[in-house]
This record gives structure tokens, C-alpha cells and sequence, in this order.
């Protein structure tokens, strides 16, 4: 788990140094349709075949929500309150081979932590690194619309860090009580990804992925999905503004978001890109998950901000 960690942070950092120098050298594009540029999002995985580095960070938070233990050891604690804090980081490369196909990986670290006693109890400190390979084909394609199939395998290592789960297994008297659970999941799956250029000014985008194979239970295997739909709206090339603005809508199962097996969660994100350049886009995203948590049967709603840097090479 930590050599995975610090493998990442060491391709971040060595690629934000580097990439200012190589974008020179080697100017790609930004994909178009009908004259629309697309904006580059973290929700969603480009339909198009470009070589393109994107680089997204972000933090978010809970507001306060309510605890009870269910453990009747604990039964004389109440109205316990807390936050969760979020964080992620990641690094998306996409390799063009030729016009109808590329090849991408991602490398990904969520974590999770309560803020105070009350929530570290609930929800402890939780990691999860994902890394995914996958294949991009462009199954039809007309001046206005592209339709694209992604083929892909995802590795998650998860570390959980129960500090409730602990306690209840010691209280039941479990042979092997353990505060730290490291669990690998191996899944696979495709999707259909299209993007429509309306006009210059506007375009839209959806995706519906479906995977399946090992969750964060072990012995265990289920069905993953995700389905995303977005419109964006760029200003540069109508307006001369070097200005986009993109909003998203999702709803998923995917473990290194949900981490909670059989349940979903729902993202709203809005963005606000810089335009000015066919080969960089830089970004702001920010936006609300409502997700569920262990221990809490109404799901919590999460505010969330990024920033995203994407470069493109041809």
C-alpha cells in the first residue's frame, strides 16, 4: 500500500515538472466536434482517441452529521456528531495508437478520515488505490457525434481502518479481532461512451460503464456500474473569452468512490476551465456527492473541490 502510494506521488510530481517543457515540444489538440471544443472532466472518460495527461486533485468535507454506536457496550452514547474528511489525487495518461483506438490508464488514491473521536469511531481512516488499464475504440463517428467502447480491468487496494468494527468483534469475542483490514479487488468491464457537438458554443457528453468482479467483501464478487451525463460550454472560440464551463451528473457503485458494497452514490459537479490554449486545459471543479457511509443509513452530502490540469500531445 505504501510503495503504491509513493509510486504515485513520485509520477505526479516528476510529470507536473516535466510536462510545461514536452507540451512545447509536442502540441496536440483538444478534441472537437462540429466546432465545439470539449472540456476535459474527471467525472467521465474521454470518448476520443487524443493523447492526453490529466492531472486532478481535491479535498472535500461532510457537514456535522449523527452517530449512535450499535454496539450495546456503547449504549450510553448518544447524539454523538462529527465530520468526514475527503481527499483524492490522480494521474490519467491516455496513449493514441491510431485514429480509432487508444490505450489509458489510471492511477488513483482516495482516502477518507474522521475529523474528531466521534466519526473516527464511526467511520475510522480509509484508503483505497486504484489503478485501471483499458482500450478506447471509436465504434462510429460523424461530424457531430462519436460513439466509442472502453474495455478495462481495475486493481483496488483498500485499507480500512475500523476502530468500530474492532470493537464490536472484541466485545463478540471473534478469534482474530483486527483494526486493519487490507483488501484487494480485481474487477473488469466496459462501456459506451458519446459525445455530440451541437454548434461551436455547446456540447454534450454520456457514458453507462457496467463491471464486475471482487468488492470490498471478501469472497464476495457483485456487478459495478456508472452512468454520467454532462453538457459544457465554451466561450473562446465564438467570444473570444477563454472561458468553458462544464456540468456533470452522476450516479454509480463504483468501490473507490462508494467503498460500501451494494450501495450507490450521486455526484454533481460544475467546472470552470481556461480555453485560451487547443493544447492545456486548467480547471476548477467543485460540487456535491451524496454518498453512503458505514454505520449511517441516510447518505451524508459531501462538498467537493478540485483542480484538474490536462495536457494534450496530438
Amino acid at each position: 500500500m505504501n510503495n503504491i502510494m509513493v509510486k504515485i506521488l513520485i509520477l505526479l510530481l516528476s510529470s507536473t515538472v516535466s510536462l510545461g517543457a514536452l507540451a512545447q515540444e509536442v502540441q496536440g489538440t483538444k478534441p472537437e466536434l462540429n466546432n465545439h471544443t470539449f472540456i476535459p472532466v474527471t467525472s467521465m472518460t474521454s470518448s476520443f482517441n487524443n493523447t492526453q495527461l490529466m492531472l486532478p486533485i481535491g479535498i472535500g468535507s461532510t457537514a456535522n452529521f449523527d452517530f449512535t454506536p450499535d454496539e450495546p457496550a456503547f449504549d450510553t452514547l448518544s447524539g454523538l456528531s462529527g465530520e468526514i474528511l475527503f481527499a483524492s489525487l490522480g494521474f490519467k495518461y491516455s496513449q493514441k495508437v491510431q485514429d480509432w483506438i487508444n490505450f489509458y490508464l489510471n492511477l488513483g488514491l482516495t482516502a477518507r478520515l474522521g475529523t474528531n473521536f466521534e466519526s473516527l469511531l464511526s467511520q475510522g481512516f480509509n484508503t483505497v488505490v486504484n489503478f485501471e488499464i483499458g482500450t478506447m475504440i471509436n465504434l462510429y463517428q460523424t461530424n457531430r457525434t462519436r460513439l466509442s467502447l472502453s474495455v478495462a480491468v481495475q486493481n483496488y487496494d483498500a485499507n480500512f481502518v475500523d476502530i468500530d468494527g474492532f470493537i464490536r468483534d472484541v466485545v463478540d469475542g471473534a478469534p482474530d479481532p483486527r483494526i486493519v483490514r487490507e483488501i484487494p479487488a480485481l474487477t473488469a468491464g466496459g462501456g459506451l461512451h458519446f459525445a455530440w457537438g451541437i454548434n461551436d458554443l455547446f456540447g454534450v457528453r454520456a457514458e453507462a460503464t457496467y463491471a464486475y468482479g471482487e468488492t470490498f467483501t471478501r469472497g464476495r464478487s457483485s456487478g459495478l456500474f456508472s452512468i454520467t451525463g454532462g453538457v459544457d460550454v465554451d466561450f473562446n472560440d465564438r467570444f473570444q473569452v477563454p472561458l468553458g464551463m462544464a456540468l456533470t451528473y452522476s450516479v454509480t457503485t463504483e468501490p473507490e468512490i462508494v467503498y460500501v458494497d451494494n450501495r450507490s452514490g450521486r455526484m454533481f459537479f460544475a467546472k470552470l476551465a481556461y480555453t485560451g490554449r487547443k493544447d492545456f486545459d486548467l480547471g476548477l471543479e467543485s460540487g456535491i456527492m451524496i454518498l453512503p457511509l458505514e454505520n449511517l443509513e441516510q447518505k451524508p452530502k459531501i462538498n467537493m473541490a478540485s483542480i484538474t490540469m490536462s495536457y494534450f500531445f496530438n
